[in-house]
C-alpha cells in the first residue's frame, strides 16, 4: 500500500469534510433561541465530530474503495483497550495506517506518537493536527517549524513534516469567516 495515496487522499478530503460540519452547524443553530449565547461553530466543535466527518468522506472516496477503513478501532492493551481515531489497511490483511487526530499541541503529538508506536510497530502512523485559528495560509507550517526548532517542544521527536501535507482555508458563513488549518504528520 502506498503512503502517498492515503496521505494525499486524506489531505484532499479534509476541507470538504470540515466545510460540511461547519455548514450543518450553521443551519442547525441559526435562529435557535437556545443557541444565541453559545453557538457551536467549527472553532469550538468537538474533535470527534470532525473525525467522524473525515471518516465519512474517506468511506465515500473512490480512490480508497479498495481499503478497509474504520473509526475508533480498538486495540488490546495491558490495562484497558485503547482506540485509534482512524484505521486503514488492505481488506485481507497487511500493514495498517493509524491516524490520530486532534488540535495541535506538542504534548498531544508526543502522547499520540508514543501510543501509536506502542500499538502499531510494523505499520505507518500519522497524526492529523487541526489548527483552528491560523491567521494566514502559512501559519500551520510556521507553527510546526517553530515547534521543531524550539527546545523541549518537538525537537528530537521522530516525525516527518511535509509542507505538501499542510494547508489552511477559510470557511465563509453568513456574517462569519472562520480560518482552519491542518497538517498530516508522519510518525517514525
Amino acid at each position: 500500500m502506498r503512503h502517498a495515496l492515503i496521505s494525499k487522499t486524506v489531505c484532499k478530503l479534509i476541507e470538504p469534510a470540515i466545510r460540511s460540519v461547519a455548514d450543518r452547524l450553521c443551519v442547525l443553530t441559526g435562529g435557535r433561541k437556545g443557541s444565541q449565547k453559545h453557538k457551536p461553530t467549527i472553532k469550538s466543535f468537538y474533535e470527534t465530530g470532525l473525525v467522524v466527518s473525515i471518516y465519512e468522506f474517506l468511506l465515500m472516496s473512490p480512490s480508497l474503495a479498495h481499503l478497509e477503513i474504520r473509526h475508533e478501532m480498538p486495540y488490546r492493551a495491558t490495562t484497558r483497550p485503547e482506540q485509534v481515531d482512524l484505521w486503514i489497511r488492505p481488506p485481507n490483511g497487511g500493514r495498517e495506517h493509524l491516524i490520530e487526530c486532534g488540535d495541535f499541541s506538542p504534548s498531544k503529538l508526543k502522547n499520540d506518537a508514543a501510543k501509536m508506536r506502542r500499538l502499531n510497530l510494523q505499520g505507518t502512523n500519522w497524526f492529523l493536527a487541526f489548527f483552528r485559528e491560523p491567521p494566514d495560509s502559512e501559519a500551520p507550517w510556521q507553527k510546526l517549524c517553530q515547534c521543531r526548532i524550539r527546545r523541549g517542544s518537538l525537537k528530537g521527536l521522530h516525525i516527518q513534516l511535509d509542507k505538501r501535507l499542510t494547508g489552511a482555508f477559510k470557511i465563509e458563513l453568513p456574517g462569519l469567516t472562520i480560518p482552519f488549518g491542518y497538517s498530516l504528520i508522519r510518525i517514525n
